[in-house]
């Protein structure tokens, strides 16, 4: 055989996948340099203030806490219980893996609404902003696992809004409470997905139809179900965590609880 018919090799498909010429290959990069970054950051900087007290609450399991849903305590819990140390890499490092998810969530959902390269300009200016590349994509905080739930239930709904004759509607509504009750039980923030999905479908003529499809009801029922540790907790505790979340919304004159 002549040297200039020789086949390709498999290899070769590969690096091409791993080209920064492809947006698939330029957002690998970025997940693994920035996770290498994170990493050694997280590795040289001590807790801070706000991480020592999630790590405190962290130690001692339960279903909520007072100021927020337990999805990242449970997080850092099942880290210390696994590895036994409390050394601030192990402790970070399920919150830096899990931006990772976040960053190709990111360009999953700017591929599907918008092309390939302006999904990775998201994920890329997503990790380029100040807030999220450190704070958010490293400490032990809700903010994180909140930010990679939320994607994942936005990219549900983009599924179920922007796909013509949807197949197996039920499914995807029910991966949307799944992923809806996830995001609640980090933050009490994801109730605005409800919102803000029911807003849009019910702007644009075409999507009222789910007004009268079970699949939206059986996704709350379904993230209601995930949510129900909050909803015991609370009422075990004088709905002391959702009091005290109102609260800070409004202007007081002293402390919490307000003077009467």
């Amino acid at each position: 055989m002549s040297a200039d018919r020789v086949p390709a090799t498999s290899a070769e498909p590969q690096r091409e996948w791993c080209s920064l010429r492809r947006p698939e290959g330029a957002l690998l990069w970025l997940i693994i340099v920035g996770t290498a970054a994170r990493l050694a950051v997280a590795w040289a900087l001590g807790l801070g203030n706000g991480e020592s007290y999630y790590f405190t609450s962290a130690r001692h399991l339960s279903l909520s806490y007072l100021d927020q849903p337990p999805l990242a305590l449970w997080i850092a819990h099942l880290s210390l219980r696994l590895t036994g140390s409390v050394d601030p890499l192990t402790l970070r490092g399920p919150f830096i893996l899990m931006f990772g998810g976040t960053t190709w969530l990111m360009f999953v959902l700017g591929r599907k609404l918008f092309g390939p390269w302006p999904g990775f300009y998201a994920a890329a200016v997503m990790n380029l902003s100040a807030i999220f590349t450190i704070p958010v994509a490293s400490w032990v905080q809700p903010d994180g696992p909140l930010m990679f739930f939320w994607l994942c239930c936005t990219l549900c709904l983009a599924h179920i809004f922007f796909t013509p004759q949807l197949k197996r509607p039920m499914w995807w509504w029910s991966l949307t409470g799944l992923t809806l009750g996830l995001a609640l039980l980090t933050k009490y923030h994801a109730a605005f997905l409800v919102a803000g999905a029911a807003a849009f479908a019910m702007s644009q003529p075409p999507l009222r139809r789910w007004v009268v499809h079970p699949g939206p009801y059986v996704a709350l029922l379904i993230a209601a179900a995930v949510f129900s540790p909050v909803i015991l907790w609370n009422a075990q505790h004088d709905w002391i965590s959702l009091q005290w979340q109102g609260n800070r919304a409004m202007a007081t004159r002293g402390c919490w609880p307000p003077e009467s």
